[in-house]
């Protein structure tokens, strides 16, 4: 018995450290893309080539197998979709509603230079145990550095 509960542990144990640096790590990267892309933005070039930073997010989740979703917080936009459509996927948080990930943007807090933004990015990472399934859910918060002008079009989500 004190065998199977030692099993019991180090799984737990092990299955919580993994999700987490998975979380860690995928939200940094959608942290990355957002500074990289200077917003989260829908598609930046004007043939609709090059995709936007909401679709390079998506891919990059559907890559890392990223199923995970949470609550967002009041004033956050959420993530409803990974399918790349750009601000389809997004809308305004809503209470009892799952999400991927949630961003908020802060605009104009420093007087001297008032186009200057960061976002706020909430990930989630589920306790999943073999057998018995996901038991609770968990979030991974992050934020990007001060971006001097953003390029994102969402100013009416936000």
């Amino acid at each position: 018995m004190l065998v199977i509960a030692f099993i019991f542990i180090f799984a737990a144990y092990l299955t919580i450290t993994l999700n987490y640096s998975k979380a860690f790590r995928v939200e940094n990267e959608v942290v990355d893309i957002i500074e990289r892309s200077e917003g989260l933005t829908d598609k930046i070039s004007s043939d609709g080539k090059t995709d936007g930073s909401i679709q390079l997010i998506a891919n990059v989740l559907r890559f890392n197998g990223y199923n995970a979703k949470g609550n967002c917080p009041d004033g956050y936009i959420g993530v409803k979709s990974l399918a790349g459509n750009g601000k389809d996927d997004i809308e305004a948080a809503k209470d009892n509603v799952k999400y991927y990930y949630c961003v908020k943007k802060h605009i104009g807090y420093f007087d001297a230079k008032p186009n200057r933004a960061y976002y706020d990015v909430d990930m989630f990472f589920a306790f999943d145990l073999p057998i018995i399934g996901k038991i609770f859910n968990f979030r991974v918060s992050g934020q990007t550095m001060e971006i001097e002008h953003t390029y994102d079009k969402l100013e009416n989500m936000w």
